[in-house]
């Protein structure tokens, strides 16, 4: 069974669901002949405030490969007052078939601190948002068939827009993020809550398969 639901504040649960669901397909049993490590990435930026509204719509400043979630390298000599978004795509492979955990980053459900990023989850097509109450609040339980699954995290920063220190004539009663790039945890069988592997993250050179762009 997984938790689908939960209604609480970040430390006091008060109720729950768990529905017993059947393990997704994988997409692939074996990583294909043409597999290349790391996921394919597109990084977009601009002068304007950036959300997941209009990520899509923005066009591509640079593509490549990223060789983990939330690499950096594309936005190297970019400009650092410009918000930017980065789509990563490719699968992410998994040894044992099972309930696995995706936990959100710490900053980003937090109730004393400001992370002013956004970020979204797919996992084979199914999309997570993890400052919700649904899927428990930062934690999804996703039940997976041992080998390849379809993965895509996009990730939105509008911190560069509005600088580093307080904003005037404002009072903040958060603490704002100083971290570079968020990170995804995962557990599951046999694999203590950790950051997802680069080495368990793949992706196709051919023809794009994400409908990202």
């Amino acid at each position: 069974s997984v938790l689908t639901q939960m209604n609480s504040t970040p430390s006091i649960p008060h109720w729950a669901i768990y529905q017993k669901q059947s393990l997704r397909n994988a997409a692939f049993q074996t990583r294909p002949i043409e597999a290349r490590a790391g996921l394919h990435a597109v990084y977009k930026e601009t002068v304007h405030p950036i959300s997941m509204l209009n990520l899509r719509s923005l066009p591509i400043r640079r593509e490549g490969t990223a060789p983990h979630l939330f690499d950096l390298s594309l936005r190297k000599g970019a400009d650092p007052s410009s918000n930017y978004g980065f789509i990563y795509d490719g699968y992410l492979d998994v040894a044992e078939s099972g309930v696995y955990e995706i936990h959100a980053p710490e900053e980003f459900v937090s109730a004393v601190t400001e992370a002013w990023y956004d970020l979204r989850l797919f996992l084979d097509g199914e999309e997570w948002y993890p400052a919700t109450r649904r899927q428990n609040y930062g934690t999804w339980s996703v039940p997976l068939e041992a080998g390849s699954h379809r993965i895509e995290v996009r990730w939105v920063d509008q911190r560069p827009s509005m600088g580093a220190g307080p904003r005037p004539g404002i009072a903040e009663s958060f603490t704002r993020w100083q971290g570079l790039a968020p990170t995804l945890d995962w557990s599951g069988p046999g694999i203590p809550r950790q950051p997802i592997p680069a080495a368990q993250l793949w992706h196709s050179p051919l023809p794009a398969h994400s409908s990202s762009r």
